[in-house]
């Protein structure tokens, strides 16, 4: 495009040329110079007609270009954010109608200027000017909150500001700014802060606790209170969950709670205890809690208050106890009130306990074991019982008991106590009142002793015998002890009695029972039924040659001359003697009676002796034939049935099969063991019949399980009276020819080692004919029958079952122990299998791998269950971890595991000696007792290290300190003081057992 003056210079300059006329026009064209001049013409007319053409597009351009920018102009004018471009020296360079406003001008009159101009402080205009010039100076747009006064309203407006720097067409720096108004959005922000602001004052000064939480129980806001209950920042809460701040049995229950407002939608109003993990701090809470929803319905969140109602529910726990208190208080005379914290074992007294019973101030314990120190010998085991009781019971207590004065004496007390219970409904606290009825008792007694006691001799009469001998049974049958039962019937007594009179004889008999009295135990009773008639019950003995030292005593003390009015007397004594336990149940008059009998069997003999009653021979004859009648008829009706005990591999798992053992489903008795029928029947013809039905039906089972899909192998108990009979081995392949599919190595029979050495030759027979059709055999109880490694030999049984006695007692009894790994060794060998019956928990299986027997039955792994029941809990079954994780002992570490039995014998004889189970204690020398004696080979100090051998030294003399200080502790010292002792000696013996197991290889 060529500029306007140009175009007119050049226009001018041409039109100063002139063209030549048509006269002159041939002459000029003919020659050079003619044909110059033309060419210049053409070329001056073109020139001009391009220059119109071009002048009229500029115009038109012109125009265009000016209707954009009004377009543009009025587009920015009308933007309603703040629009602006700026040079590099902050001037104005154009500028639209939003902004102008603010600063109530015009945009073309902000042109050139800038900000300082229309009225913002010099200060900020220059922090507007610099941010300018450095957003240039980088070349980076930039984003910023900026204010500005409105300048027709004075009011302040909140802008977020986009800054973009360019360069225009001559290279020169500018920006462009487009400023957002954000001012009602700061607004509802302020106002929104400012709500929230109120809202959290109102919640951190609420007097409850307020939280929100999320569906997976994490905080998402606690109120102060919540943080200052748990003495942490909100900070510290936020995504946490309440295991963080209560202890886990609050924290579980809190959660179970939260689930079902969060899974189900439920409203929820429960009381909640907790202790706080930071201060240890209980309280009691009520908390309602409500589901937090989205419009669509759906859960997202929990809101929770909750309030501390702890001294709400102190105050009506006291108004409980108090009117407990009162009601005692109004129904009995009393001189105390008491209470017992059952979790605590803590006594307060309402009243001079101390001086009631003669002591100083504070001197009586406040502890509920202190308190049964006090108690009378004989009593202590009601109220010890009483005591236990009552943590669970929710019945009322009365009682009456005997309590220590300080001078020695015993006093009467009546006690009567309600209890307190808890939301659980069970005891928490009993409220009681005692009254001292010594009076009142000592009178009820000397009534009680003329109508219970004989009058001449001052001894029990047959009624308070028959309440005697009931208690003495009771307590037999939990102290597991014998009692006797001795009828004593006075040699000579009628001949004294009619030669010198009744006045003499009544004299003899005062003085024979004061002998009684001296000879006899306290807690032995000795009661006169009349005459010259006397019965003695003898308790806690052990067994039944425990009573005769007595039996001797009492007779030497009745043969003894007596003197009477100058006169010199002797008698003698014929006594029948009965025990209890028997093998029925018996009752007191039942025991009187079987002694009478004992004791004409005594006359009868020829006097001043004494006879036991024979249970056995008298009861064989009835119950034999009674009890065979049954089996006969249990046998017909279908009455037995064969539970099945499972035999496994204890170190892999495997289930190995399982023992078939009979039970009769007897209508009246319920479901009895074999122990309570089959030795009745063991040398009746019946017990072929019933042996063959245990095999059929064992068959059958095995047979039903294979259709069912499950091989399990089953071993059967026969007798010696079954397998000898002639037709067993026929009998039993007719029983297995019944089911053709069966395969014989399932079955496996079970002999006893007794039965077999009976007659081995016949046995060893039977059992390879038995191999021959595939069927395997156990040698069962093997160790009780004494049998040479001859007989073993000859006898085909792939299997010994080593009998549960032995089993049972390995953990107390080194000779039990040592018996054990005797017979593992045989068994391999022999190269027999070892399966260990009667193992009852997971220890006797850990010492049994140890010693490399890894097959076992026993309650330990499974009951014997009915046959339904089989299939399912070899699927559930796993052997316990440790099992899986021991190892064969290596043989030199043998003694180590035999000498941690020989210490637990001892401190288990050292706990019945202190408990009154056995007569002497066990070696107190730490040199010579059994362990000692191990801990000085030579062969065990070589094995252990220096530091091992030091410890294990040290804690086994402080043991046998512990010992001797019982012992000297065991005539003075109290229940609990000797009980505390014995958890001490158990502690040190449990330290020293780790060591020597640590020792092991």
């Amino acid at each position: 495009m060529v500029p306007r003056a140009g175009c007119f210079t050049l226009i001018v300059f041409l039109s100063s040329f002139s063209l030549p006329s048509a006269a002159d026009s041939q002459s000029v064209l003919s020659g050079p110079t003619g044909y110059l001049t033309a060419l210049l013409t053409m070329l001056v007319v073109a020139l001009c007609g391009v220059t119109l053409k071009l002048l009229q597009s500029k115009k038109q351009l012109q125009k265009q270009f000016g209707q954009q920018q009004e377009l543009m102009q009025s587009l920015i004018n009308n933007l309603p954010d703040v629009m602006v471009l700026k040079d590099e020296r902050g001037k104005f360079l154009l500028c639209n109608e939003t902004v102008a406003r603010l600063y109530d001008t015009t945009p073309e009159q902000m042109v050139g200027k800038d900000d300082a101009d229309f009225g913002v402080p010099a200060e900020l205009a220059d922090a507007m000017r610099n941010n300018v010039l450095d957003i240039m100076a980088r070349g980076e747009t930039e984003v910023v909150f900026e204010d500005s006064t409105d300048g027709n309203t004075g009011e302040i407006r909140h802008f977020k500001s986009t800054k973009t720097p360019y360069k225009d067409l001559q290279g020169r720096s500018r920006i462009l700014v487009i400023a957002h108004d954000i001012t009602d959005i700061v607004r509802a922000q302020e106002l929104l802060a400012e709500n929230e602001t109120k809202l959290q004052t109102i919640l951190d000064n609420v007097d409850a606790y307020i939280f929100l939480k999320d569906m997976d129980g994490r905080y998402l806001f606690a109120n102060q209170p919540v943080c200052d209950l748990w003495q942490v920042g909100q900070d510290k809460i936020i995504g946490h969950t309440d295991y963080d701040f209560f202890d886990a049995e609050t924290s579980a229950e809190i959660q179970a709670n939260d689930r079902r407002v969060l899974d189900q939608g439920e409203v929820l109003r429960e009381e909640e205890r907790g202790t706080v993990r930071q201060t240890g701090k209980s309280a009691i809470y009520k908390a309602t809690k409500l589901p937090l929803r989205r419009e669509d319905g759906s859960i997202y969140a929990l809101c929770g208050i909750s309030v501390d109602i702890t001294a709400h529910k102190e105050t009506e726990q006291a108004l409980r106890e108090s009117e407990q208190r009162f009601k005692l208080a109004g129904k009995v005379a009393y001189d105390l009130i008491y209470e017992w914290d059952v979790a605590t074992n803590g006594l307060s007294w309402f009243g001079d306990i101390d001086g009631i019973l003669g002591f100083e101030k504070g001197e009586i314990s406040s502890n509920i074991e202190a308190w049964l120190d006090l108690i009378h010998p004989e009593d202590v085991d009601q109220l010890s019982d009483a005591v236990e009781l009552h943590r669970s019971s929710t019945s009322p207590i009365s009682y009456q008991y005997r309590m220590r004065h300080k001078d020695g004496h015993y006093r009467y007390w009546s006690d009567q106590a309600l209890p307190l219970l808890d939301e659980t409904g069970k005891p928490y606290k009993w409220i009681g009142v005692c009254a001292d009825v010594t009076v009142l008792k000592e009178q009820q007694n000397q009534l009680e002793h003329a109508a219970y006691h004989d009058r001449l001799t001052g001894l029990p009469n047959r009624g308070l015998l028959a309440d005697r001998l009931h208690q003495a049974i009771s307590q037999q049958q939990r102290r597991e002890q014998m009692l006797a039962v001795v009828y004593i019937d006075l040699d000579g007594f009628k001949e004294i009695n009619d030669q010198f009179g009744h006045d003499v004889g009544d004299q003899l008999l005062v003085t024979i029972a004061h002998r009684f009295r001296e000879v006899l135990r306290e807690g032995d009773t000795i009661a006169r039924l009349g005459g010259d008639e006397f019965v003695a019950v003898l308790i806690d003995l052990k067994d039944k040659t425990a009573a005769l030292p007595m039996l001797n005593r009492i007779q030497r003390e009745i043969t003894q001359p007596i003197s009477v009015d100058d006169k010199v007397l002797t008698v003698s004594a014929s006594m029948g003697v009965t025990f209890c336990p028997q093998e029925d149940k018996v009752e007191a008059d039942q025991l009187i009676r079987q002694a009478d009998q004992a004791m004409y069997q005594a006359k009868m003999a020829g006097k001043n002796g004494y006879h036991l009653f024979d249970t056995e021979h008298e009861n064989s004859l009835i119950g034999q034939r009674d009890i065979i009648q049954s089996v006969q008829k249990a046998l017909q009706g279908e009455e037995f049935e064969l539970y099945y005990q499972p035999k496994v591999d204890m170190h892999s798992g495997e289930i190995l099969g399982a023992e078939a053992l009979i039970r009769w489903n007897h209508p009246q008795r319920g479901l009895l063991s074999p122990a309570e029928f089959l030795p009745v029947v063991e040398d009746h013809p019946l017990a072929v019949e019933l042996g063959n039905w245990v095999i059929s039906d064992a068959l059958a089972q095995v047979n039903q399980w294979l259709q069912d899909g499950c091989c399990i192998p089953v071993s059967i108990n026969i007798s010696a009276q079954q397998m000898l009979t002639p037709d067993f081995v026929a009998s039993l392949k007719a029983m297995l020819d019944v089911y053709p599919d069966l395969d014989h190595s399932l079955i496996e029979l079970e002999i006893l080692e007794t039965s077999a050495l009976q007659d081995i030759t016949r046995v060893s027979q039977v059992m390879r004919q038995c191999e021959d059709m595939g069927i395997s055999f156990a040698l069962d109880d093997f160790g009780t029958g004494y049998s040479s490694l001859n007989y073993l030999k000859h006898l085909p049984a792939k299997t010994m079952k080593i009998d549960r006695s032995f089993v049972r007692d390995m953990l107390e009894d080194a000779d039990d122990l040592a018996i054990l790994d005797g017979v593992i060794g045989m068994s391999s060998a022999f190269r027999r299998h070892i399966i260990a019956e009667g193992v009852e928990d997971e220890k006797q299986g850990q010492i049994l791998l140890q010693l490399g027997c890894t097959r076992a039955q026993g309650y330990a792994i499974a009951r014997p269950m009915p046959a339904k029941e089989l299939p399912g809990w070899i699927q559930d079954w796993t052997p316990p971890a440790s099992w899986s994780q021991q190892t064969r002992i290596n043989r030199d570490d043998l003694s180590f595991l035999f000498a941690a039995v020989e210490h637990r014998a001892w401190v288990q004889a050292m706990r019945d000696y202190m408990r009154g189970n056995r007569p002497t204690p066990p070696e107190l020398e730490h040199t010579d007792c059994r362990f000692g004696f191990w801990l000085q080979n030579s062969t065990v100090k070589n094995r252990l290290a220096n530091d091992a051998m030091v410890q294990i030294l040290n804690l086994h003399q402080q043991i046998h300190q512990l010992g001797k200080k019982l012992v000297e502790l065991r005539p003075s010292g109290t229940r609990s003081e000797i009980e505390k002792e014995l958890t001490h000696l158990q502690a040190v013996s449990t330290e020293l057992q780790h060591c020597i197991h640590s020792s092991m290889v």
